[in-house]
Parts: structure tokens; C-alpha cells; sequence
């Protein structure tokens, strides 16, 4: 697609491939899962290259667009946006999790390291 934009005129088939896409790869960020990093690296890649195919249309305006299409592109846009947005707080609080957990299971393996034991019967919850 982003080779059609250097070749051709966009149009109104350009436009909505590119929403299709937007839409489509911004549905992937929910699906996103500490699990399978190379999976999220594939989603993140895609709705990257989505993101930078509709700048590349925005860039040249709506103008190819029929007048009739435009109010709907931005609206499918915009929601597109703000399911981006709701993706983007998921994986901040992700995030927030799995460095907690790191920092529990880090406190709970220097508590059982036996060279920072107090004494050989104690175990140091202090951290």
C-alpha cells in the first residue's frame, strides 16, 4: 500500500484501506500479553506502519476523499484513536503489575539468600 502513495493520486480505495487497517491493528493492541513478547513486538510493528500510512494520506489532505466520506473517515479515525488510547492505559498498567511482581519475587529471593540471613535460623523479611 504505502507504495501505491508514492505512485498514484490518493483516493477514496486508499483512505478506507488505510482505516481498515488502522482499525484492525489498533483491535490487536487488546490482545496484547506480557507472555509473548514477540507477538506484541509483530502488533506494535503493524499498527506503527498502519499509523504512519494514514499520516502519509493525512498529509496530503482530505481532498480525495468524496465530501460525503470524510465526516465518517474521521469519525472511524478518531475512534480508532481513542480505542488506541484504552490500549495504550492497558499496557501502562501491565506494565505497572509486572514491575511489581518483579519486586516482590526480588525481595522474597534476596530474603532466602543465605549470605544476607542475620542468623541461620531467621529469615530476613527486610529486604
Amino acid at each position: 500500500m504505502t507504495e501505491d502513495l508514492n505512485s498514484t493520486k490518493p483516493n477514496a480505495g486508499n483512505w478506507m484501506e488505510a482505516l481498515l487497517e488502522i482499525e484492525q491493528a489498533t483491535r490487536a493492541l487488546h490482545s496484547l500479553d506480557l507472555g509473548n513478547p514477540s507477538r506484541n513486538r509483530e502488533i506494535l510493528a503493524s499498527r506503527s506502519r498502519a499509523l504512519s500510512l494514514v499520516a502519509a494520506l493525512c498529509s496530503t489532505g482530505l481532498g480525495s476523499l468524496p465530501e460525503s466520506e470524510r465526516a465518517g473517515f474521521r469519525e472511524r479515525l478518531d475512534q480508532a484513536r481513542q480505542s488506541g488510547d484504552l490500549a495504550a492505559a492497558r499496557l501502562i498498567a501491565l506494565k505497572q503489575k509486572a514491575g511489581g511482581e518483579w519486586s516482590r519475587w526480588n525481595h522474597i529471593r534476596q530474603s532466602l539468600d543465605p549470605a544476607r540471613r542475620t542468623s541461620p535460623n531467621r529469615l530476613n523479611c527486610k529486604g
